[in-house]
């Protein structure tokens, strides 16, 4: 398995987990390294820096622990800092809790409020082959709230996502029979709001030895 994120200077501009199987480690290392230009920093950590931003890849337990070390240690800096710029705090924490979680999770469902709007952020994965997530502002008087819908789903070769607003709900599903990995991830953010009213996220892992973590 391996997940990778990029940051934009200091900020976590976008989480993009891209889980493959990586029973065969050295074929995985080369192609990181000779074919994505990467850097290994770590034992199953990989760095790359280019223009627009960082880029880092975990490929066992052991990147993903560097990891998760690497975005607490994001979060603190810009915590710190004097520009007002912050990690968006729910999608840190759902990421913290992919990369630290001793057991993956199945399924979320998260309920909450903009104004008088009721919002709702779904997310469901399952055998590692497939993966399911939503988002919408679910119910609220006129003029509905234009909340920000925000849903993905992916496995180890499949990444899916989609947008809407208020009562258009975002959708995403993957599904791939012969994946190890598979997850979801889901939010709606409030009109004018920094970070999201609710938040989703599910994770699964398929029981096979070449699946292994």
């Amino acid at each position: 398995m391996h997940m990778k994120i990029k940051t934009l200077a200091l900020c976590l501009a976008s989480l993009l987990p891209a889980f493959a199987s990586a029973n065969d480690q050295t074929s995985l290392h080369d192609r990181l390294t000779l074919e994505e230009g990467m850097s290994m920093i770590s034992n199953g950590l990989y760095f790359e820096k280019t223009q627009s931003g960082e880029s880092y890849v975990a490929t066992n337990a052991d990147g993903r622990r560097a990891l998760a070390a690497r975005v607490r240690a994001v979060d603190a800096q810009m915590k710190q800092a004097a520009t007002g710029l912050r990690l968006d705090p729910a999608r840190t924490n759902a990421l913290l809790g992919i990369l630290e979680a001793p057991q993956a999770k199945g399924s979320m469902n998260r309920e909450g409020n903009c104004g008088a709007a009721r919002v709702f952020a779904n997310a469901s994965s399952s055998n590692g082959t497939s993966a399911n997530a939503s988002a919408v502002n679910g119910l609220d008087f006129s003029p509905v709230t234009p909340t920000a819908n925000y849903a993905e789903a992916y496995t180890d070769l499949i990444f899916n996502s989609s947008t809407g607003t208020g009562y258009t709900a975002a959708q995403a599903q993957a599904y791939e029979a012969n994946s190890c990995y598979s997850g979801a991830y889901s939010s709606v953010t409030c009109p004018g709001a920094s970070s999201p009213a609710v938040v989703a996220w599910a994770v699964s892992r398929r029981n096979l030895p070449r699946c292994s973590m």
